[in-house]
């Protein structure tokens, strides 16, 4: 796929090839990187220059912040950003709306989701658990693909619990 132009899913307004298996001067792109339990601390920045990357996992890395760069990776079909310390995610995460397999946020610290994740509608996993979220947003609802969603919520301040609405007509 070729994406052009500028808006969601362009990656700063770049045009992106999605192709598996595309070639560049003669060799192969990496479409994987796993960069799972290296204590990185922070994402270094050679990683945003692989904007061919289809899978990406940074898990269990000490990692506090994302950079909003992580938008000009308009070709990830999966990313994983569990067992971290992220409190926050930038924006431009809901610019990558190939990500279609999994988003892993869980074990993290967030309080809250992303309003333009929503736009990740093709999106079929999201683990959200182990955060200190209090409540889904509805942006979750647009998510029209999504299959299987994990999350566990902290009860809001004075409430006894959370609970989904099937459970309340027990």
């Amino acid at each position: 796929m070729l994406s052009k132009g500028a808006g969601p899913g362009h990656a700063f307004g770049v045009a992106q090839e999605c192709e598996p298996g595309r070639l560049e001067k003669g060799k192969a792109v990496q479409t994987k990187l796993s960069l799972w339990r290296r204590q990185l601390g922070d994402v270094p920045e050679s990683v945003w220059q692989h904007t061919e990357l289809r899978i990406l996992i940074l898990a269990d890395n000490g990692l506090t912040a994302l950079s909003p760069k992580i938008g000009q990776l308009a070709c990830l079909t999966t990313l994983d950003l569990g067992h971290n310390a992220l409190t926050s995610l930038p924006d431009a995460l809901g610019d990558l709306v190939e990500l279609r397999d999994f988003l892993y946020l869980h074990g993290n610290c967030l309080s809250r989701l992303l309003e333009t994740l929503g736009n990740l509608t093709r999106l079929r996993y999201l683990n959200v658990a182990e955060n200190l979220l209090t409540t889904l947003s509805e942006t979750v609802g647009r998510m029209t693909e999504l299959i299987e969603l994990r999350a566990q919520c902290k009860p809001a301040e004075g409430a006894s619990s959370l609970y989904w609405p099937s459970q309340e007509a027990a």
